[in-house]
């Protein structure tokens, strides 16, 4: 008679073994914070969200000039915050990462 046990280990820890390669639901599961920016430039609006939320912002294309962005107010994950953020400016956020974010145009 076989033993299943040694072949119910060896998958387990397979299996075990393979979680750390599944995408993390980060944006799924994201925590939100309160916010309180007052409509401002749009370049000093995310300096100020970049220090908030400690995402690091890379810009694919130079920042329409003269741009505002609008007052954010209200509790909000950083995802929807950024985008908020960006309305009207043609630009559209991009996570690489929750630390990392690009902003490219909005096609």
């Amino acid at each position: 008679m076989l033993c299943h046990r040694p072949l119910v280990l060896v998958l387990s820890l397979a299996c075990a073994g393979a979680l750390p390669l599944l995408p993390a639901p980060a944006r799924a599961q994201a925590a939100t914070r309160h916010y309180d920016l007052p409509a401002q430039p749009l370049a000093r609006a995310l300096d100020a969200y970049s220090r908030l939320t400690g995402v690091d912002l890379v810009m694919a294309t130079a920042l329409p000039a003269g741009q505002m962005a609008p007052a954010l107010q209200g509790n909000f994950d950083d995802t929807h915050a950024l985008s908020r953020l960006l309305a009207g400016s043609n630009l559209r956020p991009r996570f690489i990462d929750t630390r990392h974010a690009t902003l490219e145009p909005d096609r």
